[in-house]
């Protein structure tokens, strides 16, 4: 009996705490494309290395180069009529530049690659939110299959409650045997222990949904159990929207193309390098320790030099070498991810059209095992039909709650995998 009333008194503290706020999965989204941390640290990497791909870093703009400087000396020289002292201070200052005129296309191919590196950046930031958003729906569903799991599991112990309670009155008046009684007691207790359970998986499934949402574990809130729609699809289009939108595939073809232009920066090496460089500057000397620039010397140079390396060792026919196996291997892993992407899609989309259909034999189920429960329960209140007979529709009934709601869920949830699959989880 204690062992009952303690039951009882959890129940009634579930019941307060169940009036949370509701959070709908819009703003479960909203919530984690504000908070996730590894959201942000993908959209940091992507301005960094936006930082990065610059006209300067792919050597595509002259250098220009201020210099100054002061050179004192002091020297003792001998001569025939003894030991002298020179002393000079040489007084400097200049501006040069610097610019490669042509160099193979290699700075041009350069920059397009730090181009296609930002590219790949911003996909890797693309790809960390789907990813988030993904598992995010993912433990939003499990959320509310665990609660209206709980709503099963608690009208369940409702009526073992009631069951118990007339069964205790019918023994008082000896209307029934103790073993009616025991019986009772026992599916209570059963139907306790699933309730406590439901309770605790819905707790964890609400505390990793806070995880993904980047927010303390323990924030209360109650998930919404909306309307489920599912939508038609198309096995074709769906695998044509994949090869433009999916980001892995993308990042794939990203890397293709920056192996492309690494062999034409590797080719570009054979090509001689023309440079321009000027300077212009203002020097002057005096006899005695001092700066000074009141009348100097003034110096204009200008020049053009060309570089061309005609032997090293092989070096440049290896790195082509490499660059092309480098293509070749990244053509393989294309197509590799590209026959494994399209049997995931044929995999979600069987999946997708299987949960369908147990979920309307589920609803067909749902219905007869309603039907029955009800007519059980006249029955038994009529004393037509025993405990067993009882305890045996309500467990059917209570079942085909369940797996209306998990069969309902995972059509959601293996639709939502097809539509990640095809790159559209954001649209």
């Amino acid at each position: 009996m204690k062992k009952i009333v303690l039951i009882g008194l959890y129940l009634i503290i579930s019941n307060l705490t169940i009036a949370q706020d509701t959070l709908t999965l819009e703003k479960a989204i909203k919530i984690t494309l504000d908070n996730n941390f590894g959201i942000k640290i993908a959209k940091n990497n992507v301005e960094s290395m936006k930082n990065t791909a610059i006209p300067a870093n792919a050597n595509l703009l002259p250098r220009i180069d201020l210099s100054a400087g002061v050179n004192y000396s002091d020297n003792t020289i001998q001569t025939d009529m003894g030991e002298t002292q020179q002393n000079a201070t040489l007084t400097n200052t200049g501006i040069s530049l610097s610019y490669t005129l042509f160099d193979g296309r290699a700075n041009i191919n350069n920059y397009k690659k730090l181009k296609e590196m930002v590219s790949a950046s911003e996909l890797q930031s693309r790809l960390s939110v789907e990813s988030a958003i993904y598992q995010l729906i993912n433990a939003y569903y499990t959320a509310v299959i665990n609660y209206e799991n709980l709503l099963v599991y608690s009208n369940m112990l409702d009526v073992s409650r009631r069951r118990y309670e007339r069964a205790k009155v019918n023994k008082e008046y000896g209307k029934s045997s103790g073993l009616e009684l025991l019986n009772s007691e026992v599916d209570y207790n059963n139907d306790s222990i699933n309730y406590l359970n439901a309770i605790n998986t819905l707790d964890k499934s609400k505390r990793n949904l806070n995880m993904l949402m980047s927010r303390e574990p323990s924030i209360p809130f109650n998930t919404e159990a909306k309307l489920i729609e599912f939508q038609l699809y198309i096995l074709p289009e769906i695998k044509n929207e994949a090869i433009e939108n999916n980001v892995s595939y993308n990042l794939i073809s990203n890397t293709l193309k920056q192996d492309e232009l690494e062999l034409k920066i590797s080719k570009g090496a054979y090509s001689p390098v023309l440079s321009v460089n000027t300077s212009y500057g203002y020097n002057q000397s005096v006899e005695y320790f001092g700066l000074q620039l009141d009348n100097p010397n003034a110096n204009l140079t200008a020049g053009l030099s060309l570089r061309f390396n005609i032997f090293d060792g092989g070096r440049k026919r290896k790195q082509i070498q490499n660059a092309q196996i480098s293509i070749d291997n990244t053509q393989l892993h294309l197509e590799d991810e590209k026959i494994q992407l399209f049997t995931d899609i044929e995999n979600s989309f069987a999946n997708y059209e299987h949960n369908i259909r147990v979920l309307r034999t589920n609803e067909v189920n749902l219905k007869a095992s309603k039907l029955n429960f009800d007519r059980s329960v006249e029955h038994y209140s009529l004393g037509q039909i025993t405990s067993t007979q009882f305890r045996e529709a309500q467990i059917n009934y209570s079942r085909a709650k369940v797996n209306i709601t998990i069969s309902r869920y995972s059509a959601k949830l293996s639709e939502v995998a097809l539509v990640y699959l095809s790159g559209n989880i954001l649209e």
